[in-house]
């Protein structure tokens, strides 16, 4: 970041040019953009969340003279925004090919619902069936615990505890939804595929507290207490289906196993 930002400062100070006008700047641009395009490679993504993005340069304004000219940070999500324009249309064409190969299929997908009982507030760690009950209320703790400038009986319950105990539920569950998932949809052992249904199974990695964490302050901090008990989604795996058919067709098998209460999932809550 000290190269980055001195070489930066160098051609607005020294060569009197615009943030935006800088060499370094359209290089920069360039390489963003290019890496945007391109969201297989892990690598490139890395270097410029960790190297790039984390640079101070973003902190500079278009216009240094101008105190209410935006910062550059800005043009980053226009990037992205642009970018976004740009692969939603590529991504357009094959869906609306698949749309329009079986229009009845589509429309079936598109509109299938499972039934449930929970309604959309109730839909958290702490309601749902065999979920994570709270061990204090929001009401105990303010009553109960000092609130300091150090220190907070909420967040320190809802991020330390809460959260960390939920993560560790899931981590001991974990083994057995995969397996579970598995014998669902009877992928072979070796290539975790059903060729008859046309499903290809992988598992996933348990959520990491800090993605949990992240999501808790930024999707859910306007959410009841404890935020955490929004997290649903720590255990996961994929299944990618080979059309709209086999993905109805696995679907439909989905619900009937989770009927028959012989594997651990139990309900679709949302």
């Amino acid at each position: 970041d000290d190269m980055l930002f001195i070489t930066f400062q160098y051609e607005v100070h020294e060569k009197k040019r615009r943030p935006t006008e800088t060499m370094l700047y359209r290089q920069i641009e360039q390489v963003v953009i290019r890496i945007l395009n391109n969201t297989s490679n892990k690598k490139d993504w890395y270097w410029m969340r960790n190297y790039v993005l984390a640079s101070s340069i973003w902190f500079f304004r278009v216009d240094p003279e101008d105190n209410k000219s935006s910062f550059l940070w800005y043009n980053v999500f226009k990037w992205v925004e642009d970018e976004t324009r740009v692969q939603s249309k590529i991504l357009s064409a094959p869906m609306r090919n698949i749309e329009n190969t079986n229009i009845a299929e589509w429309n079936r997908l598109i509109n299938y619902t499972v039934a449930t009982d929970l309604k959309p507030n109730d839909v958290r760690q702490d309601k749902i069936r065999s979920g994570l009950r709270a061990e204090y209320t929001a009401k105990h703790l303010t009553k109960n615990v000092s609130v300091s400038a150090s220190f907070n009986p909420l967040t320190h319950y809802d991020l330390s505890q809460y959260l960390t105990q939920l993560i560790l539920v899931c981590h001991e569950v974990d083994d057995q939804f995969q397996a579970d998932m598995e014998k669902i949809f009877e992928v072979d052992k070796e290539t975790k595929e059903n060729k008859t249904l046309g499903v290809h199974y992988m598992r996933g990695p348990v959520k990491k507290l800090e993605r949990c964490v992240a999501k808790c302050l930024s999707d859910y901090r306007d959410m009841p207490f404890p935020t955490a008990a929004h997290v649903l989604d720590i255990v996961r795996c994929t299944l990618i289906f080979d059309d709209v058919t086999s993905m109805l067709a696995g679907m439909d098998l989905l619900r009937k196993k989770m009927s028959s209460g012989a594997f651990c999932i139990k309900d679709v809550v949302r």
